[in-house]
């Protein structure tokens, strides 16, 4: 009976940690999502989200449910007058989910705050105008306006919401504990091809990548990111070796869709 008595204990505690789990309450969260809730997401990812539209059933419900679950923890907040709807949430949530789909580790843990702007905004970093920031201590920046034209046009490989995320998503492998196996080799991998690439870029003003890939490896990892998911069938001939890196980093792979 003793035995019995300290098996239950055991048992007991180890259901109330994993109840905890932040990971674990968030994909409760996502399970519990009521039918009329799926169907609105699925009608609103559907309409703005080409990427979505593309996805079989599977991945299309695990897309979902990822979200609901997100939207439950993070804050989105609108600056200079800037109004955060439903609509603006599930946008914003929606370009970080596109990102991490393939990821057992699909939150971005480190950023939970993101801030929006109607239009271009003055960092206090720089003292410039800027369209996009990701401050490391955890808040993603966004221009509306820029955010907007990035999805409207789903080809161009100029979407700030998936570059801004792939800042996040960086930094998150680099400085977190909550991530997926050997994703920082696979990062390391991606980030050893990029530094031989970018110089191509700087080079070759005909490159695949738009000039700023060649800033620096972070900006060159956010602009491949963009390419990856906007131009994936040029992008694979062209670069084959990164681009099979990247599937291999996210998990996914967009020329398949």
């Amino acid at each position: 009976m003793e035995d019995f008595l300290i098996a239950l204990v055991i048992i007991a505690f180890v259901l109330f940690n994993l109840s905890r789990s932040k990971l674990l309450v968030m994909a409760i969260k996502g399970l519990f999502m009521t039918k009329d809730e799926r169907q609105r997401l699925d009608t609103f990812y559907n309409k703005h989200f080409i990427f979505y539209k593309q996805l079989p059933e599977k991945s299309k419900s695990r897309f979902l449910y990822r979200t609901h679950s997100i939207l439950q923890e993070i804050r989105i907040l609108g600056r200079h007058g800037f109004t955060v709807t439903p609509e603006v949430r599930q946008f914003v949530v929606g370009s970080m989910v596109q990102l991490t789909l393939g990821l057992e580790f699909y939150t971005l843990p480190r950023f939970k705050t993101v801030l929006i702007y109607p239009d271009s905004f003055l960092s206090p970093f720089t003292g410039k105008r800027h369209d996009g920031e990701v401050n490391p201590r955890g808040i993603v920046v966004l221009s509306w306006k820029r955010f907007c034209k990035g999805y409207e046009d789903s080809t161009d490989a100029l979407n700030l919401g998936l570059h801004e995320m792939s800042h996040a998503l960086m930094l998150t492998i680099k400085y977190s504990n909550r991530k997926d196996n050997n994703i920082d080799k696979r990062l390391n991998a991606v980030l050893n091809l990029a530094e031989i690439e970018r110089k191509n870029v700087i080079d070759n003003p005909n490159h695949l990548f738009r000039e700023y890939a060649g800033l620096n490896a972070a900006e060159f990892f956010a602009v491949s990111v963009e390419n990856f998911f906007e131009k994936p069938k040029e992008f694979k001939a062209e670069l084959p070796a990164l681009y099979h890196q990247l599937v291999k980093l996210l998990n996914q792979d967009p020329s398949l869709l």
